[in-house]
Order: structure tokens, then C-alpha cells, then sequence
């Protein structure tokens, strides 16, 4: 069942339990963040510390229509002290994640939904991705907060995997990351959809774990299967049309020798695969420029040589890069004391380690003189994985 909220109607957005205490009579809530757990059935992922969540009934990963197919569910765990919390309030909330799946059904075009809030310092992320309507991908991904100096360097890392990861789809944010995003260079290819998802009510009832489940959380899973068979009869009915329809379109077409040689059907399927196959080469420039924009972001640090291993075929040799290498990178970093040339490059190497996601090793080091500044720098060259 749904009811729409008016635009001018307050929402507020609950990931911890202290957000309960600003809640207002005429505000409706959602739950989203660190308070939930989300995961599609055939990944087999659940909480770290499971005992205390409290799994909810599984979510359908596709329309109503879609529902005849065997597929995976969503399991949804919710934290056991939101749901003591708020089990007394009059108006009881509702899961963040059941407006995200309704808002991409609907979609057309294959999108990533970003979604989440921040709490507590830090920033959760809830990454849905939709694939003709369906339900195919789901990420967590815990940030600083977005007050750090390092959350700007996070937000674009994670923003290039996905774009990197889901070529060809949209990316749409909603509330109340809406604001959140935009202190990224990324963020400007983000559609920002506010609370759009939400202006859509769901009457979905939260399972508060209780020995006599409410009969309530079947009715949607009851009212879905309802549906799909009602609609089962009349879509086989016209699937099974179009099927002899264009049966009996090739069998004529067929017929016909005046068209393509198969010298030119051969060649224009090449032509196709090739358009449509992925870009090994821009891989490689993605990788590239994801390292140049961790390394930058640390403070005293200059770039001066970047390899990465050409990502067409990992067979090929790249320059000055041993098997287990997958990028080399040459830098210089200020001297400021008198302790050995290691102990001051440390804290930088361990700060880069932490942004770029990888071990490094350190093969070549060299102090020198910066004739411009007059400073000792030392050039420092090292590998990663």
C-alpha cells in the first residue's frame, strides 16, 4: 500500500540511537546508515557481529511482474537498540532501503542509488545498483566523516570504482547524503535526487523480534505473489505470440537471397563486438590517475614518475615493474631534521599506503638538493600492488 507525502511534509534520517531524543511529531522517519545491514541472499554476507541485529523479512530484488524468475532476496538486519527505541513512538519509522528498492524499480535507465548518512564521525555509504529494473549489486562502505581533511580523497576513490565498476550507469543520490557529496570533484556527475524515494510511503512493518510475529510483515510478500500470478497468464499469453511472430518473420526473411553475403554479416558482428567490448586502455588511465589523486592530496609530496602496468593483457612486460608490482611511483619529500631519511619518509609512506589501499616497498632512495628552494628533499621510489 502507498500514500504520498506532501513536499513541504519534515523528514528526519535515523542511524543512531541519540537521533531519537530531535524527533518531532509531524516528521516522519526513516532508518538508514550504521543502524542497517543490507546484503543480496547469494552473497552469503552478514553482520559482523550478528547478535546484535535483528533480521527482517527478505525483500524481493525485482517488480511484482518480475517475480516468476528464481532470483536472490535482500536480506535487511536492523540494529535490536533502534528497534527498542523506537517501538514506543506513535508514528513508527520506516527502512530507508525499502524506498531505495521501490524508487529503482521503476527506473529506467541501469543506475547506481547512493544512499546512507553520516553518524557519529563517520559516513555510511549504501550502494544499490539496478540493472533493468532489478536489484543486481549491494555495497557498504564506512568514510570519514565529511568534516576530515581525508573524506574529499575517499568520496572520489569510491566514486571512480563506481564508475569504473558500473559503466554506462547513472549515479543518483538522495537525502540526506544530498549535500554530502558535493565536496568531491566526482560529485558533479551525481544526479541528486533528494528525498524524491521517499515521498512514496511504504506500509511496510518493522519486525521487532517478538515470539508472536505480527501477521502484517506477510502481506506484502502475499500481496507481490498475488500479483505475479494475476499477470503470469496474460504475459505468457503474449510472449508466446511474439515468439511465433518473429518465427515466421525470419522464415520469410530468410527466404530472401538479396540481402548481406555471409562475408559481411562475419564483418559486421566484428564491427559490433568490437565497439561494445570493454576498454582495456582506459583501465589503465583510471588506475593512473586514481594514484596521482591520492598522492596529491598528501601534503609536501611531488609526483615525478608514475608507471602502472598496462592493464590490455597482464602478460605484457611494463616498464621497470617487477611480476608482483602494479605500479611503480618516484617522489620527493622534504628533510626537515637530522634523523635518517626512512624515519621521516615512514609517516608519509604509511598515509599513502592508507589512500591508495595497498603495501608498499620501498627499492631506491636518494637524498638531494632542490636548487629553487634551497631545501633538502629526499627522492624516494616505491612499488605497490
Amino acid at each position: 500500500m502507498l500514500f504520498s507525502i506532501n513536499k513541504g511534509a519534515k523528514m528526519r534520517y535515523l542511524s543512531s540511537v541519540s537521533d531519537i531524543k530531535f524527533i518531532r511529531p509531524d516528521e516522519h522517519t526513516f532508518i538508514c546508515g550504521h543502524a542497517v545491514f543490507i546484503a543480496l541472499s547469494s552473497t552469503g554476507l552478514t553482520p559482523v557481529d550478528s547478535k546484535r541485529y535483528i533480521e527482517q523479512p527478505p525483500r524481493p530484488v525485482s517488480s511484482a511482474l518480475q517475480l516468476m524468475k528464481k532470483e536472490d532476496t535482500l536480506r535487511v538486519w536492523v540494529l535490536k537498540d533502534m528497534l527498542a527505541a523506537t517501538k514506543h513512538l506513535k508514528r513508527q519509522p520506516k527502512l530507508a532501503v525499502d524506498h531505495y528498492l521501490r524508487w529503482g524499480f521503476k527506473l529506467k535507465q541501469d543506475t547506481v542509488i547512493i544512499g546512507g548518512n553520516e553518524c557519529d564521525g563517520s559516513t555510511n555509504l549504501e550502494l544499490l545498483a539496478f540493472k533493468n529494473g532489478r536489484l543486481i549489486s549491494t555495497q557498504e562502505l564506512s568514510l570519514y566523516s565529511r568534516n576530515h581533511r581525508g573524506f574529499s580523497t575517499q568520496i572520489e576513490l569510491a566514486l571512480s570504482d563506481l564508475v569504473s565498476n558500473f559503466r554506462g550507469f547513472q549515479l543518483q543520490v538522495t537525502a540526506p547524503l544530498s549535500e554530502t557529496l558535493t565536496v568531491s570533484p566526482s560529485g558533479r556527475i551525481c544526479q541528486i535526487i533528494d528525498e524524491e524515494p521517499f515521498r512514496q510511503q511504504l506500509s511496510v512493518s518493522l519486525d521487532y523480534g517478538e515470539q508472536s510475529k505480527n501477521y502484517r510483515r506477510f502481506l506484502m510478500p502475499i500481496g507481490i505473489a498475488v500479483t505475479s500470478m494475476v499477470f503470469y497468464g496474460i504475459f505468457v499469453a503474449y510472449s508466446w505470440n511474439q515468439y511465433h511472430k518473429a518465427i515466421e518473420e525470419y522464415r520469410t526473411i530468410s527466404k530472401d537471397t538479396s540481402g548481406f553475403d555471409e562475408y559481411m554479416l562475419h564483418e559486421l558482428e566484428a564491427k559490433r563486438g568490437f565497439l561494445l567490448e570493454d576498454k582495456p586502455q582506459i583501465a589503465t588511465i583510471d588506475k593512473i590517475r586514481l594514484l596521482a589523486t591520492a598522492i596529491a592530496s598528501v601534503e609536501g609530496v611531488h609526483i615525478r614518475k608514475l608507471v602502472a602496468r598496462n592493464a590490455v593483457s597482464q602478460n605484457m612486460k611494463s616498464f621497470d615493474l617487477p611480476p608482483d608490482a602494479n605500479f611503480s611511483v618516484t617522489a620527493d619529500i622534504p628533510l626537515l631534521n637530522d634523523s635518517t631519511n626512512l624515519e621521516q619518509a615512514r609517516p608519509v609512506l604509511d598515509q599513502l599506503a592508507g589512500l591508495i589501499g595497498s603495501k608498499l616497498r620501498v627499492i631506491r632512495q636518494e637524498p638531494v638538493n632542490d636548487n629553487l628552494t634551497k631545501q633538502k628533499r629526499l627522492v624516494i621510489t616505491f612499488e605497490g600492488s
